[in-house]
């Protein structure tokens, strides 16, 4: 598959998804320890990320318009990711 073909606002989408799952696999407990390989959490992320991506494409933001706003969204995953984490930490 070329890359070329796939449309921007998905891969965008996409990377939304990806941060979000990747911060959680960082910051849950089970996976926040030296046990696992960081290559090993980065293709987990990724595996879980192309599972939930057609669950969250229709709620996605239609088009995002410049990179600021590209970065606005990407630390709001994150930081939404990495705080579930933490709370997984609390239970």
């Amino acid at each position: 598959m070329d890359i070329q073909l796939i449309p921007l606002d998905q891969f965008q989408n996409f990377l939304l998804c990806l941060s979000r799952v990747l911060a959680l696999l960082i910051a849950i407990p089970v996976f926040a320890g030296s046990q696992l390989a960081n290559r090993i959490k980065i293709g987990l992320a990724v595996a879980t990320a192309l599972l939930l991506f057609p669950a969250m494409a229709p709620h996605a933001p239609q088009q995002i318009q410049s990179m600021l706003e590209l970065g606005i969204l990407l630390l709001n995953e994150v930081i939404l990711g990495a705080l579930i984490g933490l709370t997984a930490q609390l239970i």
